[in-house]
């Protein structure tokens, strides 16, 4: 395997462990504060982010540096697995 693709297969994991620890980071900080949230629905894009828009409105926040690294780190995952799932393809299928 290249040194590219090592490199963005590492992207795409730290991209996906940095999802996962902010949303759990989210949720967990939501719970801490009193707003009540579906399990279910924690992994869901967005559900968090409308509710802590929703929290922050109860507040007189704004939610406008949350919602917008969240979508960023969204918008970062997709554009790494759009790199990597074709390195992941051939290397599954050994060519």
């Amino acid at each position: 395997m290249s040194t590219e693709a090592t490199l963005i297969l590492a992207w795409f994991g730290l991209t996906g462990l940095t999802e996962v620890f902010s949303t759990f980071f989210l949720a967990s900080w939501l719970q801490r504060r009193g707003v009540k949230l579906v399990f279910y629905w924690i992994g869901v894009p967005g559900y968090l982010e409308n509710s802590y828009a929703s929290w922050c409105r109860s507040q007189g926040r704004s939610s406008k540096v949350v919602v917008r690294l969240r979508a960023l780190l969204l918008i970062n995952l997709i554009a790494a697995a759009v790199c990597a799932i074709p390195i992941l393809s051939t290397t599954a299928s050994g060519k």
